[in-house]
């Protein structure tokens, strides 16, 4: 009690938690953090995601760069770290986007994002622009927690993903291959598509292609209404409220990080559980005896 209560620097109460539940508990820090989250051991900068329930360690910057936002990174001691890596540990995230592999088979795919689309042909990695030196051999298993995508044929138009923006309406488009998705928000945007350059586009030439679903938040996101103080972190698919700003500060995020964004936008999302610290002790009283 008396070292819990005595907190002379920031999250000294965490840090005390998170030691005892990894010496006296299941061996973690009592958090169970949503998936997509992604976590820096705050001494040596390594860098892991939440997937799955699972800690997957990105194993170079490269892949970090490419294929997350790391604006919205939580910083963990390195207690904390090792306690999430050796008690729930999966398959490292080892492929930048859009990576070219091969598997035992001979197929080759493209990764895109959390997907793999196989190239159809010859004549399609060739008119592409690929080189096969680029090609990585890999066993199917290392592609397994991609999502099956659309093939690479001659006839897509955008095979690599492309932001466009319609010249005459302003509205926002990711295309991929033949198909477009609108972004009904700017948040979207900022949060899935952070630094990517945005290509004019007539809408004769968007009218050509197919329109899909639009985009949604990856997990991972922060996000909150406009006027509302109420703010959900993505996971899953779903926006999970956060019920408290001890909850939101527990778990080490930024409210700098907080996106606002549409009511039109958040109804997109269907609302899972709540947040919550399990097993995680209440705040002393200052009248507990101290042993």
């Amino acid at each position: 009690a008396a070292l819990y209560t005595y907190t002379p620097h920031l999250h000294g109460n965490r840090l005390l938690w998170s030691i005892w539940n990894r010496w006296f508990g299941d061996g973690t820090s009592g958090l169970r953090f949503p998936d997509g989250t992604l976590i820096r051991n705050e001494i040596t900068g390594a860098v892991g995601l939440i997937q799955g329930g699972r800690f997957r360690t990105i194993l170079n910057q490269s892949v970090l760069e490419s294929r997350f936002n790391a604006a919205s990174i939580v910083d963990l001691n390195e207690y904390e770290f090792a306690g999430l890596r050796e008690t729930i540990p999966g398959r490292p995230v080892r492929f930048a986007d859009l990576s070219l592999v091969r598997t035992e088979d001979g197929t080759t795919y493209l990764l895109v994002g959390s997907s793999k689309r196989r190239i159809a042909s010859d004549e399609a990695f060739a008119k592409i622009g690929f080189n096969p030196e680029e090609v990585e051999d890999v066993k199917a298993e290392d592609v397994e927690d991609y999502a099956n995508g659309e093939d690479v044929t001659l006839d897509a138009p955008y095979p690599l993903g492309e932001l466009l923006q319609n010249s005459q309406t302003g509205g926002v488009y990711y295309a991929e291959g033949d198909v477009k998705r609108p972004l009904l928000d700017r948040a979207v945007l900022a949060a899935n598509f952070a630094g990517r350059p945005i290509a004019p586009a007539t809408p004769a030439a968007l009218a050509k292609l197919t329109t899909g679903e639009p985009i949604l938040f990856n997990d991972g996101a922060l996000v909150k209404a406009p006027g509302d103080p109420s703010v959900f972190v993505i996971s899953g698919g779903k926006k999970r409220p956060i019920p408290t700003e001890d909850v939101f500060l527990m778990f080490g995020y930024r409210w700098s990080n907080v996106l606002t964004a549409s009511l039109r936008m958040l109804s997109l999302h269907e609302t899972g559980e709540p947040l919550a610290i399990e097993a995680a002790p209440s705040e002393p009283s200052p009248t507990i005896p101290i042993p």
